[in-house]
């Protein structure tokens, strides 16, 4: 069962670990996630905004946020989203830190979303 809990403060235990693997499959969202976060640039704490990070057991499995987009008031952007390769196709990391947060109304009634963006 997969169990979400908000990212405040600090990133969570088994964040570098994640970021390492991601780094090896070629991704590197996670390295701008840390850069961002230590910088203070990016913390998904505006009114709207919400960090989840999604645990298996007591591993931390995914990590995603839900932003504010900048160029489409009222739309989210989701950033910086990854799932530890030993826990895909097991389901509910995306839609999951979506219904999770408190926008969880407007993700189930197609919260407005750019040309192009995919619903969830």
């Amino acid at each position: 069962m997969i169990r979400l809990e908000p990212v405040i403060g600090a990133l969570p235990a088994g964040f570098d670990d994640m970021r390492a693997e991601a780094r090896t499959e070629g991704h590197t969202m996670l390295d701008t996630l840390a850069a961002d976060w230590a910088a203070g640039k990016t913390r998904f704490d505006r009114s709207g905004e919400a960090r989840f990070a999604a645990y298996v057991d007591e591993n931390l499995a995914g990590m995603g946020g839900l932003t504010l987009d900048p160029s489409a008031p009222g739309a989210l952007r989701m950033r910086r989203f990854y799932v530890s390769a030993r826990f895909r196709r097991r389901g509910g990391c995306p839609a999951g830190a979506c219904r999770a947060s408190h926008r969880d109304r407007q993700c189930r009634s197609g919260q407005r979303a750019l040309p192009g963006s995919a619903r969830l």
